[in-house]
């Protein structure tokens, strides 16, 4: 067996277990939940045709 392929696999075994501890910081905002409360009126309504 090669040891060069048996630390570069568990190097990555590694990194891999490393990066699930911790978590992707791009996708942590999809886990927190909806504000609750008054919101801040973003949308810009159109004008009615009168």
């Amino acid at each position: 067996m090669n040891n060069s392929s048996l630390v570069s696999k568990l190097r990555r075994w590694f990194a891999e277990g490393l990066a699930h501890s911790f978590g992707e910081p791009e996708q942590e905002h999809r886990l927190e939940p909806p504000r609750i409360g008054v919101q801040p009126f973003h949308d810009d309504p159109r004008r009615s045709r009168a």
